[in-house]
């Protein structure tokens, strides 16, 4: 049987997962010592993705041809999770981000703006990739 917490995976991805489990961005340090009550969503949605046969990479999951990523989304605002998670850009970026327990509501994640950068092309927060409420992301993917 296939598991969630796979015994090969390293100690960097182990520690990726513990950052998506809390909702801290993967710049952050993870701080509590077991996960919330409110990563059951997430839990959930990693059982659906390994029952569904999806494959690990890393912290990460490979399904229907796409890389998908599961943070917990602890009823916040799926906007303000997002800008939560303004990682710097990486060579590997998931396709879509699965924030389970979030609410898709529109409104920004900030009110102000954040600083100005170095440049005028700055990334979007939360990457390129889609992100997806868990009820969103089961109709996208059929699971």
């Amino acid at each position: 049987m296939y598991t969630a917490i796979d015994p090969d995976m390293s100690c960097d991805d182990l520690y990726a997962s513990r950052c998506d489990a809390e909702s801290r961005p993967s710049n952050s340090a993870a701080l509590t010592k077991e996960p919330a009550k409110e990563a059951a969503q997430a839990a959930f949605f990693h059982h659906l993705l390994v029952q569904a046969a999806a494959h690990r990479n890393g912290s990460w999951y490979d399904y229907a041809g796409m890389r998908i990523r599961v943070i917990q989304g602890a009823g916040e605002a799926l906007n303000t999770v997002r800008e939560r998670h303004s990682e710097p850009p990486a060579s590997n970026q998931p396709d879509i981000v699965v924030c389970a327990g979030a609410m898709n509501i529109p409104i920004p994640g900030k009110i102000i703006a954040s600083g100005a950068g170095a440049s005028v092309i700055r990334p979007a927060a939360g990457g390129s990739a889609r992100w997806l409420t868990l009820e969103d992301a089961r109709g996208e993917l059929g699971i």
